[in-house]
């Protein structure tokens, strides 16, 4: 049990108990100063039914209706609202109109459009009834009629017989002989209604209904006796009148505040069998085999998959197998481990299942099986699911051995073919060096050799995406700054460029990597350089950021080159797009950047370094997370310090 979800509910219901005896004491205050007003002829109750008749119960009447979302519930409300309206109106009509405007006779008339009480709400009950009359026992609404007619004929019987015994007034008491009639007509359909099954909602607003016109037919009948002159009760029958508006009021300021979800036993049974019928629905239409077992492991419901694995009648496994003394026969060995699921743990264990009449060759199975634990926390069953993995173990071995073989010609090109590189490319250096070459003989041997070098570089490339993806946990820290600095001071040896590169060295950023991390850098700057001609000037930036959670370093190499294709950006950015660009020479470069990059846990990002400019140069983004020079996650964003100066930064080349 979640005891701050009962605190919160707990909370919620005294938010709402308070705010009904606001609402209370504020009709109460209005009460006490519209009294005196009208005091020659009302009550302070009087005056404060009326109160929450008019700013409780037709205001929230509205807002049920706007707001339900059940058609039949908004004709409910609608229905309730009219009526109520017209009884709001009769009260005007009756306090108010005889007093102000000298008209006693509009006594009469407001109470005969208090009658128009009823008719909206016989109509929705009606129609509600009718919906699911069907669902009810009709002997029990026959019974329910027949009472109702009988009490209503007998009624009228009865006020006649008084009436012409000792005249009295005629008009009350036709309108409260009216008003009874109209009182037992509503409780009857509401009693009808509460036989058959309903939703909570609906059987809340029964009961309002049920319990306002039972107090109403206590009210009339009062009112009847008064004006028969059987018993003067005129005083007690206005109290009785008062009470049923105030808890009208009462009633939907719960239902509105208190969000009614008062659940029947029926109700639950048949939520209970509806989960129990889903279920076992999709426990016997699975095509995987399962079987569900109670606390002492006796089978209690199993699939058609799992009796075919068994090759059993299901009278033959329900309440007769036993998974703790027969787990054997599933598969050899599992009863030894099943009592680790007796303890509350999974079992999982797969292997070869003898073939049987079904399936004369051996299968491969998976077979877990775990505990079921009701609502205390305590075991309650077991359940047991077994999946044929054979097409899989089929599938892993044939990919184990695609992998060997892709290994193996990965070992003949990075050893043998690479070995023929270094000596074609040998060979082909010497005859430069020594033969006395026109420049036309000079390129012809210059092209081979640049396509061997391309190829050793390619052989490379590969050599080190293999080892990336076989290796991803092999790391260690590394200082940034130090691979930085090694890599522009290696391009800052390139005389054949008219280039410039900027860069501030930085001490105390360390990464978790491994020595390929050069790589990424080098490639990074080596693409400035190829892919642009006249001056160039590449930005080397290093900066820091994090939060409460983690520390980045990121790594900013700008140029003012020709640009990046667009492909490429989204290439780096988006990591399901598919690498396609293959450039001469470099080979898998690109790829093998972003290779790395993802084993070091890092992203990468290209834009152009002027945003949308592409003319003006390139900006590529390396983030990679920061580390403590032990390895460990840095726990704060470690300083970047400047470091000595290298030879050749920021000096044209």
């Amino acid at each position: 049990m979640d005891f701050r979800l009962l605190n919160a509910m707990a909370c919620n219901k005294l938010l709402s108990f308070l705010i009904i005896i606001q609402l209370s004491a504020l009709m109460l205050i209005l009460s006490l100063l519209i009294w005196p007003v009208m005091a020659a002829n009302t009550t302070v109750l009087t005056v404060m039914s009326a109160a929450c008749l008019l700013m409780i119960c037709l205001p929230l009447l509205v807002f049920q209706y706007l707001n339900s979302k059940n058609r039949e519930m908004r004709h409910i409300f609608l229905a309730m609202l009219v009526g109520f309206a017209f009884f709001s109106a009769s009260g005007v009509v009756v306090y108010t109109f005889p007093q102000v405007f000298g008209l006693p006779w509009m006594t009469e008339a407001g109470k005969v459009l208090m009658l128009m009480l009823y008719p909206p709400i016989m109509i929705a009950l009606f129609q509600m009834w009718k919906v699911r009359e069907r669902r009810g026992a009709s002997y029990v609404g026959t019974i329910v009629v027949i009472v109702n007619a009988l009490a209503a004929a007998l009624i009228i019987l009865f006020v006649a017989l008084n009436y012409f015994s000792r005249p009295g007034d005629a008009f009350n008491t036709v309108n409260y002989t009216l008003s009874i009639i109209g009182d037992i007509a509503i409780l009857s359909m509401a009693s009808l209604l509460a036989i058959i099954y309903m939703d909570n909602q609906f059987r809340y607003v029964l009961s309002l209904l049920f319990m306002f016109f039972l107090i109403s037919l206590i009210g009339d009948t009062l009112s009847l006796l008064d004006f028969l002159d059987i018993y003067s009760v005129a005083l007690l029958a206005e109290f009785v009148y008062d009470v049923m508006v105030i808890f009208a009021a009462l009633a939907l300021l719960f239902y509105s505040l208190g969000n009614i979800k008062v659940t029947t036993v029926e109700e639950v049974n048949r939520k209970l069998h509806d989960s129990r019928s889903l279920i076992e629905d999709l426990l016997l239409q699975s095509p995987v085999a399962m079987s569900i077992f109670d606390l002492n492991g006796t089978a209690m419901h199993a699939n058609a998959a799992f009796l075919q694995f068994l090759g059993a009648e299901r009278a033959e496994v329900i309440g007769r197998f036993n998974i703790f003394q027969d787990a054997d026969r599933l598969m050899q060995g599992l009863g030894e481990k099943f009592s680790v699921a007796r303890d509350g743990g999974m079992v999982s264990m797969e292997g070869d299942v003898p073939g049987s009449a079904t399936h004369p060759e051996s299968r491969y199975f998976l077979i877990r099986a775990y505990p079921a634990h009701d609502s205390e926390g305590n075991i309650s069953g077991f359940i047991m699911i077994l999946n044929d993995i054979t097409d899989r173990r089929k599938h892993e071995e044939e990919l184990t051995y695609a992998q060997a073989q892709a290994e193996l010609y990965l070992d003949l090109m990075g050893h043998d073919i690479n070995n023929m590189n270094q000596i074609g490319t040998g060979f082909l250096e010497i005859a430069l060096d020594r033969l006395d070459l026109d420049s036309e003989g000079q390129m012809l041997i210059r092209k081979p050799l640049e396509a061997m070098r391309n190829s050793s570089r390619l052989i490379d490339n590969v050599k080190k995406i293999r080892r990336a993806s076989m290796n991803p946990s092999d790391l260690k820290p590394v200082d940034l700054g130090a691979i930085l600095g090694s890599v522009v001071e290696e391009y800052s040896n390139v005389r054949s460029r008219d280039a410039i590169i900027e860069y501030v060295p930085v001490r105390g950023c360390y990464v978790a990597a491994n020595a390929l991390i050069r790589d990424i850098f080098s490639n990074l700057v080596n693409n400035a350089f190829k892919h642009s001609s006249g001056p160039l000037k590449v930005w080397v930036k290093v900066t820091s950021f994090g939060d409460d959670r983690a520390f980045y370093h990121r790594v900013s190499i700008e140029d003012n080159g020709p640009g990046i294709p667009d492909d490429i950006k989204r290439y780096l950015r988006d990591p399901v797009t598919p690498f396609r660009t293959r450039t001469a020479g470099s080979g898998l470069g690109l790829y093998l950047v972003k290779t790395l990059v993802e084993s070091f846990r890092g992203t990468i990002t290209a834009d152009d370094r002027v945003p949308g400019d592409r003319k003006a140069g390139t900006r590529i983004c390396v983030t990679l997370p920061a580390t403590g020079e032990d390895g460990r996650p840095a726990l704060r964003i470690p300083p970047v310090q400047a470091g000595d100066a290298l030879p050749g930064s920021g000096a044209a080349l």
